[in-house]
């Protein structure tokens, strides 16, 4: 069984996007993560306020213990 990721993301578009979703990739195009059908999205009108946002959205997935950060010296299974 292949692990499950979290990720999160800030994008700019026509406001600044905290984008949130899950996959068995981990995704790494700005393409691929600002087009993702099925993400959490959060709008924000500032950087600031969508990178303190996603900052804590991070804090809760790791505190929930559902999730642990990703460390990319690891090998993906």
């Amino acid at each position: 069984m292949r692990a499950l990721y979290r990720q999160i993301a800030v994008v700019e578009q026509e406001q600044f996007q905290v984008r949130i979703f899950e996959g068995r990739v981990v995704q790494t195009s700005l393409q691929v993560i600002a087009e993702r059908p099925n993400a959490e999205v959060h709008l924000h009108p500032t950087l600031k306020e969508a990178l303190e946002d996603a900052e804590s959205a991070i804090k809760e997935c790791i505190a929930s213990e559902r999730w642990e950060p990703h460390n990319p010296a690891l090998p993906q299974f």
